[in-house]
């Protein structure tokens, strides 16, 4: 964990910070098994079953509480002024790889962004809101913007920077699917520079999510065939900077994750009845009002 990506990507260039190449064959050889597994947990999918979509948070969820899961499955998440902000963070960020420069107006800066997306859902959000909530979004991201320019070094034409780049791999002819986005790529492919993701978060850094980390990972070595050799969050909130090297020990990990998930998933689209389990999520679920179980839950339970 360092204070800033400043220097950041001038160590990566030079060697520091990364995990060890993974080798082809371990690449071809995790495929292989994921395949294998996951086309036989596709099977078991009821015919009337719809493609089984497993992104970071359903893997997770259902990895985490099954009755949680199932619930988040089936309610659309309402917009919310944190969930905005991270919307409004990752098209600053998005802008500033493109362009070198922390706009002027940066709430404006990404609503116009938004609006070139044509995102009505959150533009339809942004003009219901009240004042008041307005103001406190354009304060919170004009603290982001002042970390954004601290924090960040150029990124320059030779790391090759993809924004909002999405990976879709199928598996069980199609009937399962992994399913990402990653907020920035560098290097690799084209480039003399290691390849490398980078995530940012709006608030600000914590340990929680570190198996996402590696579920990017596993999503961009299936897709390119070439594993990243560092996973790297920025938090705008506190402006930290946390590193992931990556293995080929660590994308084993993010495979069984999701062959777990995939398993957990077909059984309760089959009729299985979820468990729950008490965890950081549950002061967020829908069903916290009438879950025991969650009502429990403590922060020293982990």
């Amino acid at each position: 964990m360092t204070a800033t990506l400043a220097g950041f990507f001038d160590d990566v260039a030079s060697g520091k910070g990364l995990g060890p190449p993974v080798d082809r064959p371990a690449l071809v050889e995790l495929r292989e098994r994921l395949t294998r597994e996951l086309d036989a947990i596709g099977a078991q999918l009821p015919p009337d079953a719809p493609q089984l979509v497993l992104t970071k948070s359903r893997v997770r969820d259902v990895l985490a509480c099954e009755t949680g899961a199932l619930t988040g499955n089936e309610v659309v998440t309402d917009l919310s002024p944190s969930l905005v902000l991270g919307q409004l963070v990752d098209r600053l960020v998005g802008t500033y790889v493109v362009t070198g420069a922390v706009p002027d107006d940066a709430f404006a800066s990404a609503v116009e962004s938004l609006r070139a997306e044509r995102n009505e859902r959150t533009l339809a959000w942004l003009d219901a809101a009240a004042p008041e909530t307005i103001a406190g979004l354009r304060e919170d991201l004009g603290d982001r913007a002042t970390r954004l320019e601290n924090s960040w070094p150029a990124v320059l034409p030779e790391w090759w920077p993809r924004s909002e780049d999405a990976a879709r791999i199928p598996f069980a002819g199609g009937r399962i699917e992994l399913s990402g986005r990653f907020d920035l790529l560098l290097g690799g492919r084209v480039t003399d520079l290691p390849p490398l993701i980078v995530e940012v978060k709006a608030g600000s850094a914590t340990g929680v999510h570190q198996p996402d980390l590696y579920w990017y990972a596993l999503l961009a070595a299936l897709r390119d065939g070439a594993a990243p050799r560092c996973v790297v969050v920025w938090s705008a909130g506190d402006g930290i900077t946390t590193t992931a090297p990556i293995s080929a020990d660590g994308l084993r990990s993010a495979a069984l994750r999701v062959i777990d998930a995939a398993d957990r998933w077909v059984a309760l689209l089959a009729g299985k009845s979820p468990s729950v389990t008490a965890h950081p999520g549950c002061r967020w679920c829908a069903l916290l009002d009438v879950c025991e179980t969650g009502q429990r839950w403590q922060p020293d339970d982990g």
